[in-house]
């Protein structure tokens, strides 16, 4: 939800989104926890709980991302529609999973497609209990976020599509029961290309050199001359910030830009691959920026990179303005055999810049 939530923030407009944080004893979670399923009723129970002790205000859109299954109070006959979000009034509950089929391996953004579907009908005014009688619903396919998308083929038309139709537009702003004005609709337009644009890999190639480059930088307090150097990462002249838990994510990312345009995976990292000091390397970079590494820490690393590099790429795409940028400087994934799937940053020599101390971490 961190890469949602970032992604959305890059179209500046009215609409800020905010994560709320949770504690273990707070009454909601342990409502949340006992349930097998969320039904309309319950679903009104946590919203409130969660509204009273957060002190959201009634205008306040609360959305609730929850891996449980959904019970939709929006029945209708003859349909087979597996419903993964809805919303009551200013209360929008979405699953948290069951988007990889439409997504290409991006599943966020799936859940951040149905966050933006919702909250452009709430605040457009669709009153979602008379469905079936509805105008502003789609039964057929237009590649509109109003499409009901009764099969997944067309939940993954109307996302990669990003469009909202001009009968719909026009609606969410001049009905009398509509919340928005023009510049949340341009904000949520621009959300909705982006995903599209995302799951597409479609992006503008529009940059200068200026855009391109990338550097580290390795801070040192001059009263403490044996201190751990802070570093920092540039692109394009955008400081790179990793996040609450960021610092794996920098020595991780940080390793493949010191070793760019060389494919390393597990094998090289577990010694049977073409650069099998790979281990080593990395352990020694940890261990200048951030301490002491435990072999626990080192092999959970090893054992899920694909999950690990997914997370750092979703951050470097949202952290630079220019998605093409962004997604150009992510760490990518390539088969260097039948078995091995190894992890590359490409960059051209001119666009880089690295701190001579920093090469002694590449491998040979």
């Amino acid at each position: 939800m961190e890469d949602v939530v970032a992604m959305f923030s890059k179209d500046v407009g009215p609409i800020t989104f905010q994560l709320i944080d949770h504690t273990n004893s707070s009454e909601y979670y342990l409502l949340h926890r006992e349930l097998e399923n969320i039904d309309s009723e319950n679903f009104k129970r946590l919203s409130k709980l969660i509204r009273e002790e957060v002190g959201l205000k009634d205008d306040d859109v609360l959305v609730i991302v929850s891996p449980r299954e959904l019970n939709s109070p929006y029945k209708l006959e003859n349909s087979f529609k597996n419903w993964v979000s809805y919303y009551i009034k200013n209360n929008i509950i979405i699953r948290s999973s069951g988007y990889d089929k439409v997504t290409e391996g991006k599943p966020y953004l799936g859940g951040a497609y149905q966050i933006i579907e919702n909250l452009f009908q709430n605040l457009g005014g669709i009153d979602l209990a008379v469905l079936v009688e509805n105008e502003r619903i789609h039964f057929e396919p237009e590649g509109c976020v109003n499409d009901f998308a009764e099969e997944f083929k067309e939940v993954k038309y109307k996302m990669r599509s990003g469009f909202i139709c001009e009968k719909c537009k026009e609606a969410a702003l001049n009905s009398e029961s509509s919340r928005m004005d023009k510049g949340a609709l341009h904000q949520i337009e621009n959300i909705l290309n982006r995903i599209g644009n995302r799951l597409k890999d479609n992006y503008t190639i529009n940059y200068t050199p200026d855009e391109l480059k990338i550097e580290v930088i390795l801070e040192r307090d001059p009263h403490k001359i044996y201190a751990r150097p802070r570093c920092r990462m540039k692109i394009g002249n955008k400081a790179i910030n990793f996040g609450r838990k960021g610092e794996l994510m920098t020595v991780r990312y940080l390793f493949y830009l010191i070793n760019h345009n060389v494919p390393i995976g597990k094998y090289d990292f577990i010694g049977d691959g073409v650069y099998n000091d790979a281990a080593e390397k990395y352990k020694l970079l940890y261990e200048k920026i951030q301490g002491s590494v435990s072999s626990k820490t080192l092999g959970d690393y090893i054992d899920n990179l694909p999950k690990l590099h997914d997370r750092i790429s979703n951050r470097i795409i949202n952290e630079v303005q220019n998605d093409y940028i962004g997604d150009l400087y992510s760490l990518k994934s390539l088969k260097t055999n039948k078995t091995d799937t190894c992890y590359i940053i490409n960059v051209e020599p001119d666009n880089i810049d690295i701190p001579e101390e920093l090469m002694e971490f590449r491998v040979a």
